[in-house]
């Protein structure tokens, strides 16, 4: 038995007038001004019952309705965090700074238009008049295959052929550890009931614990963000460390995907998971094309070794082996 403590009893009334699901039916709800508590096998509760004739009792958090005017400020400082880190590393010398303007840019626009897209098509009537591009959602793991091929783009475009993807790293990392924070002041994202003792409540939704996913994820990123830096500093996985990123995100995302309210379409999957998979298999085989190429590179930049039956190089009848035939 689940039993929601709430502050007043206008907030009883509304949530027993609602259409609710069989969990939410087994909850009583119990008027108490300024906590919400939330437990199992707490039965016979009233007024004047003591707090040691309950069991498994705890406070649950309540996210305000007003913490959405942080929002803004919140995703501005992801952004911040993200031009921040990416400020604190060595440009590479063999870009211009006209190349490295546009290789951010390829990387910004990329991942906006891509994290709008999905929820952009799906709304039809949304973006005949406008308003899917600025009311609809966004989503983190489209953005970040934009920004990736946002910034291949523009590589191709300027003829750039070398590696960058190190330098995003980190800052991307770092920007969407901050960026979630804003998911969850804004209410969005949120996970599944829980009767564990982080539980959130989320007004706009129900008053059901809820898995704060944003704030899973939040850390995720925030970790990623450290192990990329030790390994970057280290020179390991020296030009993948962004497919890295990538394809443990994927995973992290596919297995959170089971505590959070998303429709379960083929074979019981979400579409996120879907497509998780197909990035996880896309990234992997770019990473193993790159390891192709880097050592065909690394063989045929390897000295001239001079075969004991030929004659010497530069002397008669012989040939340096850049003269051609």
């Amino acid at each position: 038995m689940r039993i929601v403590v709430v502050r007043s009893a206008n907030e009883t009334q509304e949530h027993a007038s609602r259409s609710v699901s069989f969990a939410e039916r087994t909850t009583t709800l119990i008027p108490f001004p300024g906590y919400c508590l939330e437990g199992s096998a707490f039965q016979g509760w009233s007024p004047g019952t003591s707090r040691k004739q309950t069991s498994k009792v705890h406070a649950v958090m309540t996210i305000p309705p007003w913490t959405i005017l942080f929002y803004p400020l919140l995703m501005l400082s992801a952004l911040a965090t993200g031009i921040w880190l990416k400020g604190r590393q060595k440009p590479d010398p063999r870009l211009t700074p006209y190349e490295r303007l546009w290789i951010g840019l390829g990387a910004f626009i990329g991942a906006m238009v891509m994290a709008k897209l999905p929820f952009i098509l799906l709304d039809p009537s949304g973006m005949s008049d406008g308003s899917a591009f600025f009311i609809s959602g966004k989503t983190i793991l489209f953005g970040l295959v934009g920004g990736y091929f946002g910034v291949e783009l523009v590589k191709w475009r300027l003829g750039i052929k070398i590696k960058t993807g190190d330098s995003f790293a980190v800052p991307v990392a770092g920007s969407i550890a901050v960026g979630r924070l804003a998911c969850l002041a804004g209410g969005c994202c949120y996970g599944t009931p829980t009767n564990l003792p982080w539980g959130l409540i989320f007004p706009a939704v129900d008053h059901l614990p809820r898995h704060p996913t944003q704030l899973y994820e939040s850390a995720f990123h925030l970790t990623a963000a450290l192990v990329l830096a030790g390994l970057q500093r280290r020179g390991l996985f020296r030009n993948q460390l962004i497919k890295l990123y990538f394809i443990s995100y994927c995973l992290y995302r596919f297995l959170s995907e089971y505590v959070r309210p998303e429709a379960r379409d083929v074979f019981g999957l979400t579409a996120y998971q879907w497509t998780a998979m197909v990035l996880v298999l896309l990234f992997s085989w770019l990473w193993w094309r790159d390891s192709q190429s880097g050592n065909s590179t690394a063989r045929s930049q390897l000295p001239f070794k001079q075969s004991p039956f030929s004659p010497e190089i530069g002397g008669e009848g012989g040939r340096r082996p850049d003269e051609g035939a």
